[in-house]
């Protein structure tokens, strides 16, 4: 794709996108045996007043159905020095027995201790967007590292 505008391929868009920086967040829920994490390049804030964030689920992500039914759901925004704890889950995956979790007292979804900060949401609201899902999430809890690596 060059400078000048035309009607993109789903491919070339994938592409562009991936060139800007994003916000890294790992997101979770519960499942039926216990809890899902997945890397999301997608999240932001939705309003203020509620406070409300976002983050788009592919429906193609292994834990799709504990996000579509997930009652609250926890975000561990990711710093600069750990694309290898982002790696681990960029298929998702299950937490099993990873260490280095707490299980937030808000809603009881885990949040990864060293993320540069740790939200707790009850699901606001779910959105269809083409092969995503936008999960929107009213903020019941938040907490930031002292110091960001």
């Amino acid at each position: 794709m060059s400078g000048a505008l035309s009607e993109p391929t789903p491919g070339e868009v994938r592409a562009a996108i991936r060139r800007v920086p994003a916000t890294r967040a790992i997101v979770t829920a519960p499942t039926g045996e216990g809890h899902t994490a997945l890397l999301v390049d997608t999240f932001t804030s939705a309003s203020v007043d509620p406070p409300l964030v976002l983050v788009c689920i592919p429906r193609s992500a292994p834990g799709f159905a504990a996000f579509q039914s997930a009652v609250a759901f926890g975000v561990s925004i990711l710093g600069e020095g750990h694309p290898e704890l982002g790696e681990q889950f960029v298929n998702g995956g299950d937490l099993g027995q990873a260490r280095g979790w707490t299980i937030g007292p808000a809603t009881g979804a885990p949040l990864w201790d060293a993320a540069v900060l740790r939200i707790e949401c009850a699901t606001y609201d779910r959105h269809a967007a083409g092969d995503s899902i936008i999960l929107v999430g009213e903020v019941l809890s938040l907490s930031e590292l002292e110091s960001v690596p």
